[in-house]
């Protein structure tokens, strides 16, 4: 069994900050074997009532949203991707994807023992895939987990020029589309609910010192977005959502939105056509096995 940090308080985001604007690649080789992090907390409804509203969220106000355990744990993610024994920058890792399982609803008044650690952790020549596990228990009993996959790109890669739609497969069927209109402060919202502070979500100018042309929005941010727009009104306990970020949205920008019964996804538009090539895709998954939702 994996050893355990018990937290008395969130880490201090000047703090995570401060060590992630420093924190260097490494050339260690070593398994990483570091504890999980774990504290006990409370939704605050004030900063939950501004992430419905910024996410479109209009969903029962008695259940915690899909995704918002993870902004809860957001802090102990960064606490433990900071740890020396993984061998990248925090500031250059790529969201690749986020599977939930949302085993029993989770009320906005539960207190709340937030469970973060290292899942997996892969090395091979192009990079450092490393998972972490988020678990959200109730009472001793597991309501809700995540696993989110990060990756550490060695080398980079030049971004190509933006093409044009003639050049790309124009999606056909347009019936269930919705336009959205990203503005160029939607970053700074977020962060400003969440804590989530990464320069490259926050000022074109600070993104392109990391090497993007433009602010790009938190992938989780959008995801929050569409499964809000796309989850079913009799969706029940338990449940799966599978999210994949395959491309940056950036800001300011007009992105399309498009659903059928248990999927969803996110594309651009180019010269006025809706492009398929999604940035963002997801999945429902409902007919889930009973799940072992042991006592912590």
């Amino acid at each position: 069994m994996r050893h355990e940090t018990l937290l008395t308080k969130q880490p201090s985001l000047l703090s995570l900050y401060t060590r992630a604007l420093f924190k260097r690649a490494s050339s260690s080789t070593k398994t990483p074997n570091i504890a999980s992090l774990v504290i006990t907390t409370k939704p605050n409804l004030k900063q939950l009532k501004h992430y419905k509203q910024l996410c479109n969220d209009t969903s029962n106000n008695t259940v915690l949203p899909p995704l918002y355990p993870q902004a809860l744990a957001f802090r102990l993610h960064l606490e433990l991707l900071l740890n020396k024994q993984l061998p990248f920058p925090v500031m250059g890792l790529v969201h690749r994807n986020n599977r939930v399982d949302y085993f029993s609803s989770i009320s906005p008044d539960d207190i709340l023992t937030i469970k973060v650690g290292l899942d997996q952790y892969d090395e091979n020549n192009k990079g450092i895939n490393c998972t972490l596990l988020t678990q959200v228990y109730v009472h001793g009993v597991l309501k809700w987990q995540a696993t989110s996959t990060y990756f550490y790109r060695k080398t980079k890669i030049l971004t190509q020029k933006r093409a044009t739609s003639k050049h790309l497969k124009i999606m056909e069927n347009c019936n269930d589309i919705v336009t959205w209109t990203l503005p160029a402060n939607l970053g700074r919202q977020y962060a400003k609910i969440t804590g989530d502070l990464n320069p490259i979500h926050l000022y074109a100018l600070s993104a392109k010192v990391f090497g993007f042309k433009q602010t790009i929005i938190h992938g989780m941010c959008m995801a929050a977005k569409a499964i809000a727009q796309a989850q079913p009104d009799d969706l029940t306990f338990p449940n799966q959502i599978h999210i994949e970020f395959n491309k940056p949205v950036y800001l300011p920008d007009k992105i399309a939105f498009s659903q059928t019964k248990q999927q969803f996804c996110i594309c651009p538009i180019l010269d006025r056509q809706v492009i398929d090539s999604p940035m963002l895709s997801g999945r429902f998954v409902t007919n889930l096995e009973a799940v072992n939702t042991h006592a912590i």
